[in-house]
């Protein structure tokens, strides 16, 4: 285990530094408690570089309203929806998609 600068346990390799959309997902699902307990571990095995990354499919679009109910309500997506959280780790379009729909359905509220 790993700590940040201000000594918050963190599995996240020290020089990992998240940038982005990336990194709100990240911190908006810890918000929600929704972040898997391998989320971490996962983020580290992501690659620091983008890539072009194609449209999120119809399938990942009927997907996303109930992953997003879930999100909101503290269910550990990676262990739920482990394909899914994958996509969300390495597609910017899902990831934005993704949290675009968060915040519409917080601000409804």
């Amino acid at each position: 285990m790993f700590t940040t600068s201000a000594g918050i346990p963190t599995m996240l390799e020290p020089d990992k530094k998240l940038k982005g959309d990336l990194a709100v997902l990240r911190n908006c699902l810890k918000e929600l408690q929704a972040w898997p307990a391998a989320g971490d571990d996962l983020l580290n095995l992501v690659p620091d570089f983008s890539w072009h990354s194609v449209p999120p499919t119809d399938s990942d679009n009927e997907w996303l309203p109930l992953v997003v109910r879930d999100s909101l309500q503290g269910v550990d997506i990676g262990f739920q929806y482990p394909a899914f959280f994958q996509k969300l780790l390495t597609n910017p379009r899902l990831r934005r998609l993704f949290l675009s729909e968060i915040e519409r359905a917080t601000t409804a509220n």
